[in-house]
């Protein structure tokens, strides 16, 4: 999945757009990873601010905690591709189709291991949060 870079228009960065691809990990290809606490789930369908990833015409809703690691990683890289799991794997894997699913689950090392960095996300600092790290 590669992340747009931020709008530099918007104090935000504007919208979360991705783009998903097929890679061959056999291929020479220069990619992150990300690791990341679940969190809590997404609000109820009718809450209006569901943090989501736009991947051209589909809006694709994310956990809170992913959506924060990803506008912090594109804050921090600009543009940038990523292999993220556990939430983004369900958009990169068909979570319906448990052949697909049979197949690529255990590749999920091979991802790691192949990364040029991967990234720990824990969640939204606060005011402990640098005493906690110490």
């Amino acid at each position: 999945m590669t992340v747009q870079a931020p709008d530099p228009s918007r104090h935000d960065g504007g919208l979360l757009c991705v783009q998903l691809s097929i890679i061959d990990l056999d291929a020479v290809h220069s990619y992150s990873t990300l690791s990341y606490v679940w969190g809590k789930p997404n609000p109820s369908c009718g809450d209006t601010d569901i943090p989501a990833v736009f991947c051209g015409e589909y809006i694709i809703p994310v956990t809170p905690n992913c959506h924060s690691a990803l506008v912090h990683l594109r804050r921090m890289l600009g543009q940038f591709t990523i292999w993220t799991q556990p939430t983004v794997d369900a958009i990169c894997i068909n979570q319906n189709d448990e052949q697909e699913k049979l197949q690529q689950i255990p590749l999920m090392d091979e991802i790691y291991s192949r990364a040029h960095a991967t990234y720990v996300w824990l969640g939204e600092g606060d005011n402990d949060t640098g005493k906690t790290m110490q």
